[in-house]
């Protein structure tokens, strides 16, 4: 439902403002026993060079009491599921447009952002349908930290709940079949505006090296900034000539690269529609993106939720290695 409905605890702005994190407990059937491959979610032991070991500086392994490396994260093994960094939940968020308060959303999951996000200055008044780099001091700090972002459009809902907040999702994948000009057509039907900071993992990237998209193989391409922010529909619209015109993805924020996927891992395909991609039809088609860095952030006060700060650093002794 809205993070309206949540009263005066949507409020708190102890550190900074609201915190929500959202997770998957691994005993999935709730049996409270020893976790079991076939109902709960174990850990992949099948290949340790995959696994994230903690290095010491001359690169070889830290060992534990008992003489294993020590594991910083591992990869989880779902029911059902044959591969790794394939997980079957998510979490999405929409109503979003309006927040109680800052907001930071995290999850060691994917998350969605459904429609316009933060993008009011929370006195009852839009923001522009197009951001700028203006920033409006009036607008709440807002974050989001997952394993991925997925951002869909105010058209991927299926319904309105009794509090008025969309719910479920419709047609968020580009259909199958292809129109005679070779353009997909469907889904999306207006611009959205999203403003806040995203730190998320993105697929490794060695340069476009051929192909032009993930692989698995040496040639290695993430789709770069554009492809950050993942997205499943398709953006265009045609004009009355048969034009195709995409609509905008308006972001302001700030887009951070943790790592690589733990959970979430894909081969990349290029957005639009490509006859001759021997893997098939993209995830989408391409939007208009606007994307700003949010000047907010250079304010401290209008820093999302639990952001570092340092106040000043000070050197108390200074010491000369030969």
């Amino acid at each position: 439902g809205s993070l309206q409905s949540l009263g005066l605890g949507s409020s708190d702005i102890t550190e900074g403002g609201l915190v929500l994190h959202a997770t998957v407990s691994d005993d999935l059937d709730g049996s409270g026993g020893a976790l079991v491959a076939a109902n709960d979610i174990t850990v992949d032991t099948t290949d340790n060079t995959q696994r994230i070991l903690k290095k010491k500086s001359d690169n070889t392994n830290e060992l534990d009491s008992s003489g294993n490396p020590i594991v910083l994260d591992y990869y989880r093994k779902y029911p059902s599921q044959t591969a790794s960094r394939q997980s079957p939940f998510a979490f999405a968020v929409n109503g979003g447009n309006y927040l109680p308060s800052a907001l930071m959303l995290v999850s060691d999951q994917s998350i969605y952002v459904q429609g316009n996000f933060n993008n009011n200055n929370n006195n009852g008044s839009a923001m522009p349908a197009t951001t700028t780099n203006t920033p409006d001091t009036n607008r709440l700090p807002a974050a989001v930290v997952a394993d991925t972002i997925t951002v869909l459009s105010n058209q991927c809902v299926g319904g309105i709940n009794p509090l008025g907040v969309p719910v479920g999702q419709l047609t968020c994948g580009l259909p199958p079949q292809i129109n005679g000009d070779n353009q997909i057509y469907s889904n999306v039907s207006s611009a959205i505006a999203i403003n806040a900071a995203f730190l998320s993992n993105t697929q490794v990237s060695n340069g476009n090296l051929g192909t032009g998209r993930y692989d698995g193989g040496t040639k290695s391409y993430s789709g770069g900034a554009n492809n950050y922010i993942r997205l499943l529909e398709n953006w265009y619209n045609e004009d009355g000539a048969g034009t195709p015109i995409p609509y905008s993805l308006n972001y302001s924020g700030s887009l951070i690269s943790l790592n690589a996927p733990i959970e979430y891992g894909g081969l990349y395909r290029p957005g639009g529609l490509d006859p001759a991609d021997p893997v098939g039809t993209s995830y989408y088609n391409v939007p208009f993106r606007n994307f700003n860095y949010d000047p907010n952030f250079n304010i401290i006060t209008k820093l999302p939720p639990l952001t570092p700060k340092t106040s000043y650093v000070r050197q108390n002794n200074f010491s000369r290695t030969y």
